[in-house]
């Protein structure tokens, strides 16, 4: 399944896309992130939950052009922007976690469509 996300696409830069397994016909098991420890309060500690949820979507990420939302890497001595260094697959959840929300918004969006349907 390939989801694009043209919006953040730099002019004449390669269309920035992620390619997935489709979450609706992995095994469950797939999409279940790992069990979280639960916090004093006994609510699962949030920063654990989400970098276990942010290894499932590296699991489900097979293929893309995608990029570090944290990178900027300035401007050459005219004043040009320097492209960004692309993500290498497979990716890890840690690369997960530096992806623009609108990409991690959108995997997780399916992922609840089947997790939690309505």
């Amino acid at each position: 399944m390939r989801l694009d996300f043209p919006d953040l696409t730099a002019p004449d830069e390669p269309l920035v896309h992620l390619v997935i397994k489709n979450p609706r016909i992995v095994p469950l098991d797939e999409i279940q992130p790992a069990d979280v420890p639960l916090g004093p309060d006994g609510t699962p500690d949030e920063g654990r939950a989400r970098a276990a949820m942010y290894d499932v979507i590296a699991h489900l990420a097979k293929a893309g052009v995608l990029y570090d939302g944290r990178d900027d890497n300035g401007e050459d001595e005219f004043g040009q922007e320097l492209p960004q260094e692309r993500l290498e697959f497979p990716l890890t959840g840690e690369d997960v976690a530096h992806l623009p929300w609108e990409i991690t918004g959108e995997v997780l969006k399916l992922i609840r469509a089947v997790t939690n349907p309505s």
